[in-house]
């Protein structure tokens, strides 16, 4: 498979956004660049830093244990080889031919375009980079599409039982029922005949060609490869609990003790939120509502909840640039 085809993650990002069957169920058709959303990010981190004081973040950063951060980091990293494996059992069914080390690089380069998108839109590009001369965008975009319904879903099931625990149930039912009725609407959008339609007719025009069999492999994989989508579910939860067994860890460098169940539904609410694009894979909002959560459930202080926070995002981004200059590399040998 040739996966040397794009310069670089902005214009992947980009040329993704004008042609991919994206445009109609999961983004808008232009997006704001990366600089508006970094600009964004920044923003809301400056004024969360403003709200705890950098006097209290610099006495919180004084306590930092490098061992433990370090343990943090190295399950963060096993958090992304589960979240390869989520999407390699679907790749599977659609694509039983494909090598693993295929869809390795695949992953790889859409979780570092992941990184530089609003939300977690930028996953999706996975479907970009799975192509080839044999192979169109279809396979890899149903994949990036039902692995996002079963993260949006397992994510929601488990901030709402959270909700219930730790807020009221009555917001739990609230965020649940919008829940239900997005995914509820994303199924019907992606099985609806006219829809399909319009989309090939008046978005993709030429580029049709591109997606051609997307709709029948997502209903594929929804309707008929369910040891596949069983599969990726449970990999999911076990994601989410690798992440919460980071975020503690990472916590506990600082000297914050949690439960690892305050955690584990924390972190799910702060996820889910996180899911709103409107800034880099959802930085400032998501740290932002794990101070909050974390400060009333757990009594940890926010000066500890914001440089876990920083450091293990700082770690993201030197991954990223290390994925991007690997491949980079790999590409001008």
């Amino acid at each position: 498979m040739d996966v040397a085809r794009v310069n670089s993650v902005d214009h992947m990002v980009a040329h993704t956004h004008d042609s991919g069957l994206a445009v109609a169920f999961v983004m808008p058709r232009r997006q704001p660049p990366i600089w508006s959303r970094a600009l964004i990010s920044a923003v809301v981190l400056g004024l969360i830093i403003w709200w705890i004081g950098p006097a209290d973040l610099a006495a919180s950063l004084g306590q930092l244990q490098p061992a433990w951060m370090v343990a943090a980091i190295v399950v963060t990293y096993i958090g992304i080889f589960v979240g390869l494996l989520n999407v390699y059992v679907l790749t599977r069914a659609l694509l039983p031919d494909i090598t693993y080390r295929e869809v390795a690089v695949a992953y790889l380069r859409s979780w570092a375009a992941g990184m530089l998108a609003p939300g977690k839109i930028g996953d999706l590009t996975y479907a970009h980079f799975l192509s080839s001369d044999d192979t169109n965008m279809a396979p890899g975009l149903a994949v990036g599409v039902v692995d996002k319904i079963v993260t949006f879903a397992m994510t929601s099931l488990v901030a709402v039982l959270g909700l219930t625990m730790y807020v009221s149930g009555r917001d739990a039912a609230r965020v649940g029922t919008i829940a239900v009725i997005a995914l509820a609407g994303t199924i019907f959008a992606l099985r609806s005949g006219w829809l399909k339609q319009i989309v090939r007719d008046r978005l993709l025009g030429k580029y049709a060609r591109w997606f051609a069999g997307f709709g029948t492999q997502t209903e594929a994989l929804l309707l008929r490869h369910r040891a596949a989508l069983t599969a990726n579910a449970a990999l999911t939860v076990i994601r989410i609990g690798v992440q919460a067994a980071a975020l503690g860890l990472g916590l506990r460098a600082f000297g914050a003790h949690a439960r690892l169940v305050d955690v584990f539904f924390i972190n799910s609410i702060a996820t889910l939120v996180s899911l709103v694009p409107i800034t880099l894979a959802g930085l400032g909002v998501r740290q932002g509502v794990a101070i909050l959560l974390f400060e009333r459930i757990a009594s940890i202080s926010r000066a500890t909840v914001l440089n876990e926070a920083l450091v293990g995002t700082t770690a993201a981004y030197v991954t990223v640039a290390l994925i991007i200059s690997v491949f980079a590399m790999r590409r001008r040998s």
